[in-house]
C-alpha cells in the first residue's frame, strides 16, 4: 500500500523500468496504490526475469511528461505478468472525458488493451493530433465514437 508516485519510481528504477519502454519511464502520477508484486531477476540471465504485479488504483492521476492532458480519476485493477498487461479494468478521466479500460483475449494467447470512451468535438481534435505526433506510436488504438444527434 502506498502512492502511485512510489510505485512508478520503483520500478522505473528496478532493472525490469528500461525494459518496458520510454513511454513507461516518462510516466508520473498521484494518488493511491496497492500492489501485490513478485521479481526475479537471475544476476547472470536477466533475459530470464520474471515479474507479476497486482496493482489496484483509487482515483489516481497518471501523466506522461509531453503529453499535456492527464488520465484522472483512474480506479480498478490491472495485472501484469512479465512485461505484458495481461488483465485490466480501470475506469477514469481523459480529455474532460470518461473512460473504461479493459482487456481482451487476443491471438496466441496475449491479451489487447481496449479503451472505450467519450471526448467531446474538441477534445477529439486533441487527441488525433496527439496521434499525428505519434505520442501511441507502436500501438494499435481501437476507439469507440458514438454521436448523440439531438432534435
Amino acid at each position: 500500500s502506498g502512492s502511485v508516485a512510489q510505485g512508478l519510481s520503483y520500478v522505473q528504477r528496478s532493472p525490469l523500468g528500461p525494459t518496458i519502454g520510454d513511454l513507461f519511464q516518462r510516466l508520473s502520477g498521484k494518488g493511491l496504490l496497492q500492489a501485490q508484486v513478485s521479481m526475479d531477476f537471475p544476476l547472470h540471465h536477466m533475459d530470464r526475469h520474471k515479474v507479476d504485479v497486482d496493482l489496484a488504483l483509487t482515483k489516481a492521476m497518471l501523466a506522461v511528461s509531453d503529453i499535456p492532458q492527464p488520465v484522472s480519476e483512474l480506479s480498478g485493477n490491472l495485472h501484469i505478468k512479465n512485461s505484458e498487461i495481461t488483465t485490466a479494468s480501470l475506469i477514469g478521466r481523459f480529455m474532460q472525458g470518461a473512460f473504461k479500460l479493459k482487456t481482451e483475449p487476443s491471438a496466441g494467447g496475449h491479451s489487447m488493451l481496449v479503451a472505450d470512451g467519450q471526448l467531446k468535438a474538441q477534445s477529439m481534435v486533441q487527441l488525433v493530433n496527439l496521434l499525428k505526433l505519434g505520442y501511441i506510436l507502436g500501438y494499435l488504438m481501437r476507439w469507440k465514437v458514438l454521436h448523440q444527434y439531438r432534435h
